[in-house]
């Protein structure tokens, strides 16, 4: 918005002003000002209009709340220092302010938090569990967690590596009591299930893949009302998928699969379970590969699927080999930078 700057007077020196006939300000007199007062007919006012003590402005501070936005929503570059967060090390080098804007943008920081390397859970744990409550507290501040490779970078986090800190991964969800989204990348499947009696209490959304263990109703331990899940190449029985449907929150699962496997076959065959779900809204099947083999695979289910009762509950979906994990991510971004855009 542009700023206005308000206008100052015209200056009119004195060879104008005898020309125009005004008098200068030195050789005003107190008469002068008394034949002005007495010229001008005062216009009475009215009760009505009249201030009140109750409609006059006191001076005083602005809120906080006001000038949290407006230092938030400052442009720098063409974006707003909010967007600028976005930047770890810019929004570090903004809680060097002064401790109210730390506490402003801290929650920007760690809203969304993704490893890649064992060796930033090891740091991330070892630095913020501590006696100290004010750096503790900042697991609270995490409502979104992604560990495991990301597009373009895979990291040390992989299928089978040894380079998993399992108890310190464990600590850290433990500790995020108020996540709302995990994913989980590349972990082996015997070990999925040693999180689920930690997943925090208001978790929602859990992303898993590929070849994840199966999530297990009786071993979430905290309930947490899960509404949406998301498995990537993995094969899971009809009592794994028919226990996910009918979980008491869940609305939305979402089956990424290979072209070219026996991924496509299977989702289908299981898509008969959504009738066994009343909550369930939407059943995903997302085929993967080049077009030439996913066109095909995916009239092929269509046309299937127009012969069942759950089409209008089934969503058949197409997708490169490998665009998964770009698809996922993205969603973890959007997360983060909806809530930015709420700030």
């Amino acid at each position: 918005m542009p700023v206005v700057v308000p206008q100052s007077p015209p200056f009119i020196n004195p060879a104008q002003r005898a020309k125009t006939g005004l008098p200068s300000r030195f050789q005003r007199t107190a008469g002068s000002f008394q034949d002005e007062r007495a010229s001008a007919s005062p216009t009475p006012m009215t009760s009505s209009l009249k201030p009140h003590k109750a409609d006059e402005l006191e001076d005083g501070p602005l809120p906080s709340e006001l000038i949290r936005k407006v230092l938030l929503h400052l442009p720098i570059k063409c974006h707003c220092i909010l967007w600028a967060c976005e930047d770890t090390s810019v929004a570090s080098k903004m809680c060097l302010v002064n401790s109210i804007v730390h506490d402003w943008v801290l929650p920007v920081i760690y809203h969304s938090v993704q490893f890649q390397f064992s060796k930033d859970i090891t740091n991330f744990v070892v630095k913020h569990d501590v006696p100290d409550p004010r750096i503790r507290s900042r697991f609270k501040l995490i409502r979104d967690l992604y560990v495991g490779r990301i597009p373009g970078q895979d990291g040390d986090l992989l299928y089978g590596s040894h380079q998993w800190p399992i108890p310190l991964l464990q600590r850290f969800i433990g500790l995020c009591t108020e996540l709302r989204s995990l994913t989980v990348l590349y972990i082996d499947q015997r070990l999925w299930s040693r999180f689920e009696p930690l997943l925090p209490v208001h978790l929602e959304k859990i992303t898993l893949g590929p070849m994840h263990g199966s999530l297990t109703p009786q071993n979430l331990a905290r309930k947490p009302p899960i509404r949406y899940f998301t498995s990537a190449y993995t094969c899971l029985s009809d009592e794994e998928i028919e226990e996910l449907f009918k979980y008491p929150t869940m609305t939305r699962v979402r089956k990424f699969c290979e072209a070219n496997s026996m991924g496509p076959a299977w989702a289908l065959n299981q898509a008969s379970l959504v009738d066994k779900s009343k909550n369930l809204k939407e059943y995903e099947i997302v085929i993967c590969g080049t077009p030439d083999r996913t066109e095909p695979i995916c009239l092929f289910v269509e046309q299937c699927l127009k012969q069942t009762s759950v089409a209008n509950r089934v969503l058949l979906r197409q997708a490169l080999s490998g665009s998964w994990v770009n698809d996922v991510y993205d969603e973890f971004l959007h997360y983060r930078r909806h809530f930015i855009a709420l700030q």
